[in-house]
């Protein structure tokens, strides 16, 4: 009989334990993923990385899973800019949709 157990601790090697068979079943399903990694980089006059949106494409799609404009940079539609030129890339790549997840 199957047991559910809560963790509030839970480590990568239990997310590998959901991801790596649920990933599977994906590709069995909807074929290769074609995961690709994106970032579009926000620096300062010096060249550091501040923020910006990190996101993936996967099965057609791309998905914004973090995007941070720091507080100094703020009122100045960095984040809009920053998600339109992800979504600018997906359309250059022909994806079917834009899915952007953020808090």
């Amino acid at each position: 009989m199957p047991v559910l157990e809560m963790k509030s601790d839970a480590s990568e090697d239990d997310r590998k334990a959901i991801a790596i068979p649920l990933l599977a079943f994906n590709d069995s399903k909807a074929g290769q993923d074609g995961y690709k990694p994106l970032a579009i980089l926000l620096r300062d006059d010096a060249g550091e990385i501040q923020g910006g949106p990190w996101a993936k494409y996967y099965y057609n799609w791309l998905f914004v899973g973090l995007l941070f404009v720091p507080e100094a940079m703020r009122g100045q539609q960095l984040g809009a800019k920053l998600l339109a030129q992800a979504e600018q890339m997906g359309q250059r790549r022909k994806l079917r949709r834009d899915l952007a997840r953020y808090l």
